[in-house]
């Protein structure tokens, strides 16, 4: 009997791939905020294989204001506490995105952030950056 069981690498590597197709999908107008850190490296190659063979619906950025000011949507590369003085976080805290549960209209005004590496761990970051062989 075959074993279909996923490693937590794959896990979370599934959960960022379904946040970023369900983003595509439920926002008009989405955008990447990328970074040159690890977890822009690991997002942009999540958001490749999310919508191969074709290519990445929505466009990528570095400029943060450009982002939100013209998109309802930005997908952004950090875990969401990351930064804060201070702060500890879980290893794999689950991300409130429930993207089962996740109702896209927004109004007038109104952003989303998605943070499809939300419950990454640094150590998972390491690894798949490894694992796909990317550089910074």
């Amino acid at each position: 009997m075959e074993d279909y069981s996923l490693s937590a690498l794959e896990v979370v590597e599934a959960e960022a791939i379904h946040a970023l197709r369900e983003a595509a999908a439920e926002f008009e107008r989405p955008v990447m905020l990328l970074a040159a850190d690890p977890g822009s490296a690991v997002l942009l190659r999540l958001a490749q294989k999310a919508f191969h063979p074709g290519r990445i619906p929505f466009p990528t950025t570095t400029e943060a204001a450009r982002a939100v000011a013209e998109h309802d949507c930005v997908i952004r590369s950090e875990r969401r506490d990351e930064g804060k003085a201070g702060q500890v976080f879980a290893t794999r805290a689950p991300r409130p995105e429930l993207w089962d549960l996740y109702n896209g209209r927004l109004t007038p005004g109104e952003r989303a952030l998605v943070f499809p590496l939300a419950n990454w761990a640094a150590l998972d970051l390491e690894r798949y950056l490894a694992l796909e062989g990317l550089a910074l």
